[in-house]
């Protein structure tokens, strides 16, 4: 029978419905509606008839052929991966239908083929990596279509003016698992929720032309305009070594590893604009593991896919101080290759005041000061993860500089922090860290940022 969501319990013996964890997760669905469009009548829903239950019992018949070795997708227990061992998914393959998989092995058998294509150009003079632009741009796009191509998918299409929507697998920044799973057509040939296409021209072409052509938006009489930056191109030649960088233009440099030990000389960098992680909320590197395990497959010498997701500068506990200790390690190489006159740029909010400590300290022990902040918009509150929890709005911007280049302004101790509205509340916290910075030692940064919280509130 076809149950509601809120139906807990069997109406006959009264025991309560419970997952059945023998099962594959992608097994654990039952069709229960076919969704297609009509050239004259447009979308339609219908139960699957059997010819369609034959075409998924084929394609679970060729899922063994696919030649995935499951040792290469176990899932490792992490603070996000553990809802799914909680589960009974010990595997990443298992959250792909079998149809799914089959698109997976086709777009890498493709890439493959693609990669020895005499129709490539050769990649980049000097460049430090093998792989082609086209392949690289291609292995991106099957890469994010993986969230909107598995059995973590649901369906939001319950308005008229959006039928057929798809809410991707990280709607919420976790994992989670929808009543109604969704299996999408990621081949589908148009522009249609989750589909190639889809992505390809709302995420590689669109941020092709953009590079070509760089668009901006700037406020005037309180209007925000989009503004071309002229002469600027987001372009250039990738090269292998930093010397290379020091003549001629539009070069550039790409490292992969741990940013508390960067392969870069002393005082040799003009400006760093980064995003440091969020805290405590989300466990970026573990989320990260379910693309990593098929970008592996789709690039496997293009990057090393085996870093410790351990030694991420995000906090698995509040208390246990990992991320001012990580961060702080981070902040401290930053400086080093800073310039005296460089500037240190990145975005920040919370409402934690262990997390503003936590960020001051680091800033305070790399030996940084605060130039200027700015604020700025953040993500919309209607995104699925934040709806209705109070969450902030904007990030206010840090510009820092070397304690020793003298750029320091004399901020003052906010009088009280705005807690009323998301704008001053980040604005205010934002000051805070410029005075903190400049006159208080560290072992009184952190009773201080819950005194000054503690009279907002």
């Amino acid at each position: 029978p076809i149950l509601t969501r809120k139906s807990k319990k069997c109406a006959n013996c009264g025991q309560p419905y419970r997952e059945d964890l023998t099962k594959p997760y992608y097994q654990r669905y039952e069709p229960v509606a076919i969704v297609g469009k009509c050239e004259t009548h447009g979308l339609f829903f219908v139960p699957p008839r059997q010819k369609d239950l034959d075409i998924i019992a084929r394609a679970d018949a060729q899922r063994a052929q696919c030649g995935f070795d499951p040792a290469d997708f176990t899932v490792a227990p992490g603070p996000k991966s553990k809802s799914l061992l909680v589960r009974g998914i010990e595997n990443y393959l298992d959250l792909f239908s079998s149809r799914q998989l089959l698109y997976l092995r086709e777009a890498i058998q493709n890439l493959e083929n693609l990669s020895s294509s005499p129709r490539l150009s050769a990649p980049p003079r000097n460049s430090a990596s093998p792989k082609s632009v086209t392949q690289l741009n291609l292995a991106l796009l099957i890469s994010t279509s993986l969230e909107f191509n598995t059995m973590l998918c649901g369906y939001k299409g319950d308005k008229k003016r959006r039928p057929g929507a798809i809410r991707h697998a990280f709607a919420y920044h976790a994992y989670s698992f929808p009543y109604t799973a969704l299996e999408n057509n990621p081949v589908y040939p148009a522009r249609r929720s989750g589909t190639l296409q889809s992505l390809f021209y709302g995420r590689i072409a669109r941020g092709r032309i953009w590079a070509a052509n760089p668009i901006e938006r700037k406020v005037e009489d309180g209007r925000t305009v989009k503004t071309a930056i002229t002469g600027e191109v987001d372009a250039g030649t990738e090269y292998a070594d930093f010397a290379d960088l020091q003549t001629g233009a539009r070069r550039f440099l790409l490292l992969q590893g741990s940013s508390a030990a960067l392969d870069l000389p002393d005082d040799s960098v003009d400006a760093i604009v980064t995003d440091p992680p969020y805290f405590d909320s989300v466990q970026y590197s573990d989320l990260a593991a379910f693309f990593r395990v098929w970008l592996r497959q789709l690039l496997p010498e293009a990057a090393n896919w085996a870093y410790a997701e351990t030694e991420s500068a995000v906090d698995r506990r509040v208390q246990d101080g990992q991320y001012a200790d990580v961060l702080g390690g981070i902040f401290a190489e930053c400086k080093r290759v800073l310039k005296e006159d460089g500037r240190f740029i990145f975005t920040y909010h919370h409402w934690n005041p262990k997390g503003w400590a936590a960020l001051t300290i680091a800033l305070k022990q790399a030996g940084f000061v605060l130039v200027n902040r700015y604020v700025v918009h953040a993500e919309n509150l209607t995104s699925r993860h934040i709806v209705g929890q109070n969450a902030l709005q904007h990030d206010v911007i840090l510009v820092l500089a070397p304690a020793e280049s003298g750029a320091a302004r004399d901020w003052e101790r906010p009088s009280t922090i705005d807690t009323q509205t998301s704008e001053g509340f980040t604005r205010d916290c934002g000051t805070a860290v410029g005075w903190a910075l400049n006159h208080l030692p560290v072992g009184e940064i952190e009773a201080e940022w819950q005194l000054l919280l503690a009279e907002g509130w």
